[in-house]
């Protein structure tokens, strides 16, 4: 799958809230972030990440286009991964925007990107986020 795809999941995916761990490998932050999308974020965006009437697709073909939607919230356009996660940790969850920690925000990305085909060596932190680049600058 295009890095394109994969990212979307984490856009929706920041809807969640749970406790503070530290992550240690990345399939254990994988599967934190797992958790995290079922019991936060698939209400939105579906439990595969197809969306739904509450929220966009986060999996799959054109699920996370460069530029925003017409009928879009997103007021940044996402040509990395830490775009995404940037935008995410400010407006979601819709209810309480900013509410979860980093690592959290950052778990529910590790399991969108795996979900889409993106296999992790390590943790995802702010400077691997910064390197998967979505879409070329146009």
């Amino acid at each position: 799958m295009n890095k394109l795809t994969l990212l979307l999941s984490i856009l929706a995916c920041a809807a969640c809230g749970s406790t503070t761990q530290t992550t240690t490998d990345a399939p254990t932050m994988i599967q934190r972030g797992a958790a995290l999308y079922g019991e936060e974020c698939a209400h939105c965006h579906g439990d595969g990440g197809q969306g739904t009437d509450r929220g966009p697709r986060v999996v799959g073909e054109g699920a996370l286009p460069y530029a925003p939607r017409a009928d879009s919230q997103r007021d940044i356009n996402f040509r990395t991964a830490l775009d995404v996660f940037t935008w995410v940790k400010r407006t979601m969850p819709g209810e309480d925007p900013g509410s979860l920690t980093d690592e959290e925000y950052l778990a529910i990305m590790a399991f969108a990107l795996d979900a889409n085909g993106v296999k992790l060596s390590a943790p995802l932190d702010a400077a691997t986020a910064e390197a998967i680049v979505l879409h070329a600058s146009p």
